[in-house]
Parts: structure tokens; C-alpha cells; sequence
């Protein structure tokens, strides 16, 4: 079967890393182009990675002959125009995290990915193909914990990075669109549910610099489900001792845990027989084969015509949460979810 020919759109820290699996760890993908608006710095990765072509326009790699799909993983406030643009190309096209900053604007994608069913569309949620989590979520759906009541999850970025957090702020959308909205899409994962509410809280308080964007650089939801479940999340960017993600579902017989011990992925079941030990620093260190996972199942789905595991209608939903939740931040109040950008 003939090799996917990928682009990828945007090379920051994570578009280098998409590249660098694309290049060097997919055998059934080419690494055929690049596209940076440094033409200096899309001709080094060019080089570096050994890609076919270098671009500094997205549309003029999109108008490329040879390229079968895209990878965007430029400013989050582009990624709803770029996907589209991929789409009328006839480009199959796989976007990371955020899908978009409105949900207005991701419905668009969304009616733009049922009209042309044939393009591959796929959003960059990697927890869900990280072992554990998936796991654990195999726990819950057998049944192990009984009915979930609660679901708990915080993600913490190191803080020796909040630099780039602080130049990016302007261009994220904010905490709850950059680092929250993965857990918004874990939630519904794993709960096979959907969020009815939310409410956020939070504050700058070691960067004050968040403040220009009215953003936060420590922020909490909590979240109730369709179901009736109850939920919080916590994202922050102040990690002292690396990156940290851990999630927790207490149900009505057990609870699932889903951490990390000595840098390996662990799940703990705890139910009435005890404690069930299963083990499966910089994110990409924790979740590297998950990312190299969710581009692999993007490459399959070219290939055998079929539909991934992350669907655009999980992009939208976790769009509408984060959007939902940075307005309650803002606003001080609950919001409800059912008709939030319709």
C-alpha cells in the first residue's frame, strides 16, 4: 500500500515533534513537506527531516500535487480556517487541540467534514490513545466501579516552560483552550457521557502577565454530566518538578486511578477486594507513543477509507466546554452547555 504524503503546517516545538514521528518513526507515511511563515526556519526542517518540499504559505502546500494530507499545529486561532481550506482541497487533514476558539466557528468545520465524508478529519486528543487511559476506560465500561460519580483530572504544566506559555497566551485562546479542553475531551471519553455545566474559577497567581489576555495561569472547573455524574478539572502552568497529569473516576463500586510511577504510565483499581496495581517529564515525554498512536490510526483511516476514533463532533464538544468555561471564568458565573453555540 502506497505511503500517506503528509504536510505539516507550523513548526514550533510541537510541529517539529508531528514531524519528527512523520519522518522517522511512521513506515507507512512520507514526510513530504513543510510549512513555516519563516522561510528560513521551513528550509532548515526541510533539511533536517529530509522533506520533499518547504513552504512559508499554507495555501501554496496545499496546492502542492503530491500531498495526500495535513498536519496543523500552528496558532489555535488559525486552525478552523486552515482545516476548512484542507477540506475543499480534497486533503485529508488531521489538526491538534484546540479545533477552534468558538464554537460557532468549529460548527462550520463540522458541516464542512459531513459534506465531504470522504476527507479524513481527525483532532489531536492523544490522551486517548495513551495505554492507561485506555485501560482504565475499559475498566469503567465493564463495569468495575459500577456507576461513575465522579470524575477528577488535573494537568500541570512545568513550569520552565511559561515563557512560551506567556508569548503564546495572546494566540491560545487561553488556559482553559490549551491545556483544559484535553481533559473536557477525556471526560466525555471515558464517561461515555456529555456535560450539561460548568464553572470555572481561577487567577494569576505567580504570572500576573496572564492578565493582559484575561487569562490565568492556575484555573479549576467543575462539571456536571448528563448522567448526573459530578466533575472537576484542574490546569495549571506552574508545575515545579516537571509535567503532571493524573485522572481519577470514583464509582458507585470502585474507583480507577490513572497516573505515573517512575515515568511509566500506572492504573489502580480500588474496589472491595483492595488495591489492583496495573502499570501500563515534559508531556511529550509521557504521552510520546500516544501521540505517535493517534497519527498512526489518521494514516489507517486514509488508507482503508474508514472514520478515527476522535470524530469532529468530540473536537466541537470540547471547544463548547472550553469556550463555556473561560466565560464563566470571566463572568463569575455557572453556564449551561446544551445550546452553548448553537
Amino acid at each position: 500500500m502506497r505511503k500517506v504524503r503528509i504536510g505539516v503546517a507550523g513548526l514550533g516545538r510541537m510541529g517539529r515533534f508531528h514531524a519528527e514521528d512523520i519522518a522517522y518513526r511512521m513506515k507507512d507515511a512520507d514526510l513530504t513537506a513543510v510549512c513555516c511563515r519563516s522561510e528560513d526556519r521551513a528550509r532548515q526542517m526541510q533539511q533536517e527531516l529530509g522533506a520533499s518540499y518547504a513552504f512559508s504559505s499554507y495555501e501554496e502546500m496545499l496546492d502542492c500535487e503530491e500531498l495526500d494530507a495535513v498536519v496543523i499545529c500552528t496558532a489555535s486561532e488559525k486552525h478552523c480556517e486552515q482545516v476548512i481550506k484542507a477540506i475543499e482541497a480534497g486533503i485529508h487533514v488531521f489538526c491538534e487541540k484546540p479545533l477552534g476558539l468558538t464554537s460557532k466557528e468549529c460548527l462550520t468545520v463540522e458541516e464542512a467534514a459531513l459534506e465531504n465524508k470522504n476527507i479524513v478529519v481527525q483532532a489531536g486528543f492523544m490522551t486517548r490513545y495513551d495505554m492507561a487511559y485506555r485501560k482504565a476506560r475499559g475498566m469503567i465500561a465493564e463495569g468495575r466501579i459500577g456507576r461513575p460519580v465522579y470524575f477528577r483530572s488535573y494537568r500541570m504544566d512545568a513550569v520552565e516552560h511559561i515563557q512560551s506559555s506567556i508569548d503564546f497566551a495572546v494566540r491560545s485562546g487561553g488556559l482553559f483552550f490549551d491545556v483544559a479542553v484535553h481533559d473536557f475531551d477525556l471526560a466525555r471519553w471515558m464517561l461515555d457521557d456529555e456535560l450539561v455545566s460548568v464553572y470555572a474559577m481561577g487567577g494569576c497567581y505567580r504570572y500576573r502577565a496572564f492578565e493582559a489576555t484575561s487569562d490565568c495561569d492556575n484555573g479549576i472547573v467543575t462539571m456536571q454530566f448528563r448522567s448526573g455524574a459530578m466533575g472537576t478539572i484542574l490546569s495549571g502552568r506552574t508545575c515545579a518538578h516537571g509535567f503532571r497529569v493524573e485522572t481519577e473516576i470514583i464509582g458507585t463500586h470502585g474507583t480507577v486511578y490513572i497516573g505515573e510511577g517512575n515515568g511509566q504510565p500506572i492504573v489502580y483499581l480500588y474496589d472491595e477486594r483492595g488495591v489492583d496495581i496495573q502499570f501500563a517529564r515534559q508531556f511529550i515525554d509521557r504521552f510520546g507513543a500516544a501521540f505517535l498512536e493517534e497519527k498512526k490510526e489518521f494514516v489507517r483511516c486514509i488508507q482503508e477509507g474508514t472514520s478515527p476514533e476522535v470524530t469532529v463532533y468530540d473536537a466541537v464538544a470540547a471547544t463548547k466546554a472550553a469556550e463555556a468555561a473561560d466565560e464563566s471564568y470571566k463572568t463569575k458565573d455557572y453556564k449551561m452547555l446544551d445550546d452553548w453555540g448553537n
